[in-house]
């Protein structure tokens, strides 16, 4: 049975708060009743979607139509490495799997790799001579006494290797220059090789020159002239040096020649 706070009629105020409602004037006969049944309209619910997750909002939000949220993963089309998304989204969530990585991965010398399995071992070279291989226990074997130094050439260093390492037979690497047989210009290769080392002497440049007009040229001796026309009115050689001899003595101020004066002669 209600009971009232004072007197009858209850002198107590009881006011509705938000999604309540209050009916009654407090009597015994018609007490207060406070109710609460969504009658303050409807809450008001938004979503926001993130990075990574894609919010979807349902429902009225009524007891009848509820509001329902769902989110979807997001997942990248195009990540910003350039390469393929390796994640998949299926009925029962997000998953990659090993078959989807294992193309990241691919092998260069030294090296096996099976992409279908993801198997990685080592690559040990077929060249003749090499006595490396995959021993009984799966590890990589070289038996005893196998070289451990091993010749690699350059394009210029012809390099060898020879004796067993041991201390009554140990490596020894020796080295030659290589010297290009056929140069790319189609030349002859003008470099020696004797047994005091490279050499590159005058004798094998003199080859290289010639002489034109106006000049003469000894390849023997590499000595180089001015060459006179023969051509009627050119002095000649000896005509041309005193030619030239003058010229100068004038330029310098000089008489071109010297004259002796003659004394009389007078009995003593």
């Amino acid at each position: 049975m209600s009971k009232c706070c004072g007197v009858s009629p209850c002198n107590c105020r009881v006011t509705a708060g938000t999604g309540t409602t209050v009916t009654g004037n407090g009597s015994a006969a018609n007490p207060y009743v406070v109710s609460a049944a969504g009658g303050g309209g409807a809450t008001a619910i938004a979503v926001t979607d993130s990075e990574t997750i894609d919010f979807d909002l349902t429902g009225t939000g009524t007891a009848g139509d509820p509001y329902e949220i769902t989110g979807s993963v997001i997942l990248d089309p195009a990540p910003p490495g350039g390469g393929s998304n390796l994640l998949h989204e299926g009925p029962n969530g997000v998953y990659a799997e090993c078959a989807d990585v294992r193309t990241c991965f691919s092998a260069t010398d030294g090296a096996t790799y099976d992409a279908s399995t993801g198997e990685i071992g080592a690559k040990v070279s077929t060249d003749a001579g090499n006595q490396t291989s995959i021993g009984s226990d799966g590890g990589i074997y070289t038996p005893a006494g196998s070289p451990l130094v091993q010749a690699q050439d350059s394009t210029t260093v012809d390099v060898t290797v020879s004796g067993t390492g041991t201390a009554a037979d140990p490596y020894e690497v020796g080295a030659a220059v290589i010297l290009d047989p056929t140069p790319p210009q189609g030349g002859t290769n003008l470099i020696g090789s004797g047994p005091e080392g490279l050499y590159l002497e005058c004798a094998d440049v003199r080859g290289c020159i010639s002489a034109g007009e106006g000049a003469s040229y000894d390849p023997a001796t590499g000595v180089v002239e001015a060459r006179l026309s023969t051509d009627a009115g050119t002095p000649s050689p000896s005509a041309a040096t005193v030619a030239c001899t003058r010229r100068r003595r004038a330029a310098a101020g000089r008489p071109s020649s010297r004259r002796r004066t003659r004394r009389p002669w007078t009995s003593p």
